[in-house]
């Protein structure tokens, strides 16, 4: 059913009017605006009518074209004299805008932001100062906006206008400001509160003030004179002493306790050995070995800083997803005694944190397996690769041939003795001379079960297990093996080269 214009002029009446009574201050309101904008629409729809009868301009063609000069109306006011009236005024103050250089400026105003806009959407980043001054901008009129209403007990202690209150109010206890303490927490009950003072004059310093509160004057040497006996419980938030010091009720202790007062360090003087070094602190030399990691018993270099543990076992920092649980079994050591031994509260472990395992063994260092003149490494490798393009592993070589059936690497030929350097970073495996044509050959496990293979080496500059950076030279250009001249044979394989299951790829692939 349609409704007529009384009906909707009576239902939006009813909207705007409802829940408010006739009399107060939104009725009036509400009823104020609702009669000016009536006011302007009628004014509005007779400047239209007039417009029509003067033949200002036609309204068909309005209705079908829009005016000139970029006056462009609503189509919504199209339907109503007004909307013709306020084209008409458009259209009567646009040259006048023109020419005082308005127009020209808003369209200038105009372009410049939508390129600014554009340019931000391109690069985002230059929208960030912008962004910085806006959130300025915000934060400055926030605090110039005023804050909460004070309150009047506040205000009466500030100021000192309700010093002449009833004095029926019932006293309570002395509190500092901020104390936290709740001067109408035993209003309820009517018990007093008052606590005995020493040494106070006669004027009783717990007379209440204006609203229940005291001068912050008495109340602070009140305050200070109350003993330190049970009384003292009733200030249950932090105190403020004469001298601005505040003291808080209770204190959060961040330190952790660990293991950390049982070790010391010990720097590598020259010429000294591990054997010298455990001998030194009554320790075992593989103590010393499993409290620093180290790949084998070799003798660390000089100024190298060892931990040592001030009992026989060795030194853990817990790791990522390690447990208490799993370190103790891993160790061979119960739990209880890790806690008792390092002074732990609870069970629970942080990463970082510094353990003294007593009596506990580490794991087994890594072997190296000899076969012929090459060395092979059995200890942990790389378990993810790092996703790095590989390095070029010739500078300044010239490629020779790729990578086809039967040929399964990449052939770089250089000058004898030019250096060879590791195309990813990862941990040697092998070393050494294969008798498989490869002569004196270098295999890095760089992770993910990734192998690269250097081949036909006049030196080799590395030794298994140790860990090799992207870029460092591992040896030189040789012709040993099965060769016709130079080169380096590059190879990369998922899997040990040439072992079962093992399959090269090209390692153009991998290159830049």
């Amino acid at each position: 059913m349609t409704r007529t214009g009384g009906e909707r002029s009576k239902r939006s009446k009813q909207g705007l009017l409802s829940g408010a009574r006739p009399g107060t201050l939104w009725f009036q309101l509400v009823a104020a605006i609702r009669r000016q904008g009536i006011a302007v629409l009628r004014t509005l729809e007779r400047a239209g009518d007039r417009a029509l009868s003067l033949s200002l301009f036609r309204a068909g063609e309005f209705l079908r074209h829009p005016l000139p000069r970029r006056v462009r109306v609503h189509p919504k006011l199209r339907e109503r004299t007004s909307g013709l009236a306020a084209a008409a005024i458009l259209h009567r103050l646009i040259p006048r805008l023109e020419e005082w250089g308005v127009i020209r400026f808003l369209s200038r105003r105009r372009t410049a932001l939508t390129k600014r806009l554009a340019g931000f959407e391109r690069s985002p980043e230059q929208a960030a100062p912008v962004g910085i001054a806006l959130l300025l901008g915000i934060a400055i009129v926030a605090s110039i906006l005023p804050g909460p209403a004070v309150d009047q007990r506040a205000r009466a202690l500030d100021d000192g206008a309700f010093t002449g209150a009833s004095e029926t109010l019932e006293p309570i206890t002395p509190a500092l400001w901020g104390s936290a303490v709740d001067p109408d927490r035993s209003a309820s009950t009517g018990e007093s509160n008052v606590v005995a003072l020493v040494g106070v004059g006669t004027a009783d310093p717990l007379e209440s003030g204006a609203l229940g509160w005291r001068p912050i004057e008495t109340a602070r040497d009140a305050s200070i004179s109350v003993s330190a006996s049970a009384d003292t419980a009733l200030f249950d938030g932090p105190r403020i002493l004469e001298d601005g010091t505040m003291l808080l009720p209770a204190a959060v202790d961040l330190n952790i306790l660990d293991g950390r007062t049982h070790v010391q360090i010990h720097v590598v003087q020259k010429g000294q050995t591990l054997a010298q070094i455990a001998k030194l602190y009554s320790i075992g030399l593989m103590d010393v070995v499993w409290s620093n990691r180290l790949p084998s018993t070799s003798n660390p270099p000089a100024g190298r800083r060892l931990k040592i543990p001030d009992t026989k076992g060795y030194v853990h920092v817990v790791a990522e997803h390690e447990t208490l649980k799993s370190i103790a079994n891993t160790s061979r050591v119960s739990l209880t005694k890790i806690m008792s031994y390092n002074g732990l509260r609870s069970s629970d472990v942080v990463l970082g944190m510094v353990l003294v395992l007593p009596g506990g063994r580490g794991p087994a260092l890594p072997t190296y397996q000899a076969s012929g003149q090459s060395y092979a490494y059995n200890g942990p490798l790389p378990q993810i690769y790092s996703g790095m393009t590989f390095r070029y592993p010739v500078p300044g070589g010239r490629f020779v041939r790729g990578f086809f059936r039967g040929h399964d690497g990449m052939d770089i030929s250089q000058s004898t003795g030019a250096p060879i350097l590791a195309a990813a970073a990862g941990v040697v495996v092998r070393t050494g001379w294969v008798n498989n044509c490869g002569g004196n050959q270098v295999v890095i496990a760089v992770g993910s079960n990734l192998y690269t293979g250097y081949y036909h080496l006049s030196r080799i500059l590395v030794s298994p297990g140790q860990k090799i950076a992207r870029g460092q030279q591992i040896g030189k250009i040789g012709e040993t093996g099965c060769t016709t001249g130079p080169h380096l044979h590059f190879s990369v394989s998922r899997g040990y080269p040439l072992a079962s299951g093992s399959t090269f790829y090209n390692p153009a692939r991998f290159l830049p």
